[in-house]
C-alpha cells in the first residue's frame, strides 16, 4: 500500500463516515492480529438448543467471565454491537482492516453472527478485503440465509468454522469444522488438528510461553477440522 493510499484511507476514516458508532478493533494476547468483538447477550444466538436450554460448550463461556467482565471491556463489546447497525458499517471495516495491513482477522473472540443483515455486511467487508485472511469462528452456521453462508465460505480469503455445542470431542465431521475438548484428550489426528496454543513457543527470554499462537495459523488456513483445549 502506498503512502497516498494510506493517507486516503485514513482521510476516509476521520472525514467521510458519518456514524455515531464507529467499530473498534481488539488485540487479545493470544491472538497474531486484530480481532472484532460483540456482546454475547446479543449476538450469540446459536448458542441455545432447541428447547431453550444452553448449549455445554456455552455453559462457563471465557467471554462471560475474566477481563471480559471488566467495565472498559464490556462497554467496547456494546459500542461495537451498536456499530454494526450503522449503515456506513462495512464501509468503514473494509478500511479499518486494510489499514492494519495485518496478514490475518479474527471476528468473534466474543460474540456471533446475529442476522442475516449483519451476515450480509460480514460477507461484504471479507470481499473487500482480499489480502487479508479471516477467521469466523461460529455456533450460528445453521442460522440466517444459507446462501449467504454458501457466498461467504466460497471466499479464498475465509475461512468459517462453525462450532460443536460439545466440550467433550463430540462433533459432527459432515457439519463442524471445530469442537473443544478437555486437557489431555486425545484426537483422531488424522482427522483433527489439536491447538498447539497451550504447549508452544517461548517468549523473548527463551521461557515456555504457552497460549500464544506465535507461528501457528491453522485456524485461517488449515483445511483439517481443528480441536481446541477447554479454557
Amino acid at each position: 500500500m502506498t503512502r497516498q493510499e494510506i493517507k486516503d484511507i485514513k482521510d476516509r476514516l476521520n472525514n467521510e463516515y458519518e456514524m455515531i458508532y464507529k467499530p473498534k478493533l481488539s488485540s487479545t494476547s493470544k491472538m497474531p492480529c486484530k480481532s472484532f468483538a460483540l456482546p454475547i447477550e446479543d449476538t450469540c444466538n446459536g448458542r441455545y438448543n432447541l428447547d431453550g436450554t444452553l448449549k455445554e460448550i456455552c455453559d462457563g463461556c471465557y467471554a462471560d467471565k475474566g477481563s471480559y467482565t471488566w467495565p472498559a471491556s464490556i462497554n467496547l463489546r456494546s459500542h461495537n454491537y451498536l456499530s454494526t447497525q450503522e449503515n456506513d458499517f462495512s464501509g468503514y471495516m473494509i478500511d479499518l482492516i486494510n489499514l492494519d495491513k495485518n496478514d490475518y482477522f479474527r471476528w468473534f473472540d466474543s460474540g456471533d453472527v446475529y442476522s442475516t443483515t449483519f451476515l450480509f455486511k460480514l460477507y461484504t467487508i471479507c470481499l473487500n478485503t482480499p489480502n487479508t485472511q479471516h477467521w469466523i469462528p461460529t455456533k450460528s452456521r445453521d442460522l440466517y440465509d444459507n446462501s449467504i453462508w454458501e457466498l461467504l465460505e466460497a471466499l479464498p480469503n475465509v475461512k468459517v468454522r462453525f462450532s460443536s455445542p460439545s466440550k467433550y470431542g463430540k462433533f459432527n465431521i459432515n457439519l463442524h469444522k471445530s469442537t473443544v475438548i478437555q486437557p489431555n484428550q486425545e484426537v483422531d489426528k488424522f482427522l483433527v488438528f489439536k491447538c498447539k496454543a497451550k504447549s508452544i513457543g517461548l517468549n523473548k527470554k527463551g521461557k515456555a510461553n504457552p497460549k500464544k499462537c506465535h507461528n501457528c495459523r491453522a485456524c485461517w488456513t488449515n483445511d483439517k477440522f481443528i480441536a481446541y483445549e477447554f479454557h
